[in-house]
């Protein structure tokens, strides 16, 4: 065999290089799979912790961390694609507790990014919410279909108007000068129009949109100014 083709063999081929990048986490309760130039791509915590100085390797070839698994698979995330997370609901606003939480993770595995990213409270800028408010009268859109994003409260109140009131006691006229027709002139006469005072029902409409900034929660920079809905 040439030496040319002996060389060739000693390449490792992809399949080989990525199980040997493989690995396994046992965080808390929770196991994670995934590769060491992920966790070490951000993290200086990482990068010391597999530079082989120290053995944290289990009996089934694990690597036990003392941490949170439910907090790690939020610091895990961001390592892989470096999106920052948002802890938003449209009813609550932004949990604060969990953002603190995420924090110290991130300070304990040496993210510094992400850190920073919480710590500013970039989150903040990262959620826009749009409040727009009406009063409408004989308002009839309380089953109008709206998207996720959108959120509509109405609040019902009365208030006291001048209701024009037909000569004749017509009920369809009522508030509506402009459906009296000869018939009602002819029995008002020379008198003024009629107006009595009524409790008329008007609404109150809040509608609230809720947009996330992609290009504000990543560390990616070829994002296009657009949002996207919550």
């Amino acid at each position: 065999m040439s030496e040319q083709g002996t060389e060739s063999e000693r390449v490792p081929s992809p399949a080989v290089q990525i199980s040997s990048d493989r690995v396994i986490l046992q965080v808390g309760d929770r196991r994670f799979t995934t590769t060491k130039s992920t966790l070490m791509d951000g993290s200086d915590w990482f990068r010391a912790f597999f530079s082989g100085r120290w053995n944290h390797e289990l009996m089934d070839g694990a690597y036990f961390i003392d941490a949170d698994g439910d907090l790690f698979e939020h610091i895990l995330r961001y390592l892989r694609r470096k999106i920052f997370p948002i802890f938003y609901d449209n009813a609550k606003g932004h949990n604060r507790a969990m953002y603190l939480a995420l924090m110290r993770e991130a300070e304990y595995f040496q993210i510094e990014r992400l850190r920073l990213w919480i710590e500013d409270e970039r989150y903040l800028t990262a959620v826009l919410v749009w409040y727009s408010v009406k009063v409408c009268k004989n308002y009839d859109g309380s089953k109008v279909p709206a998207p996720s994003d959108h959120e509509i409260q109405h609040i019902p109140f009365f208030e006291e108007e001048q209701v024009y009131a037909c000569p004749r006691g017509i009920s369809l006229h009522k508030g509506r000068p402009g459906a009296c027709g000869k018939q009602c002139k002819k029995v008002q006469g020379d008198a003024e129009d009629i107006y009595v005072t009524e409790e008329v029902l008007k609404m109150v409409v809040i509608e609230k949109t809720t947009s996330i900034l992609r290009y504000a929660c990543t560390e990616i920079t070829d994002w296009s100014d657009w949002v996207t809905p919550l």
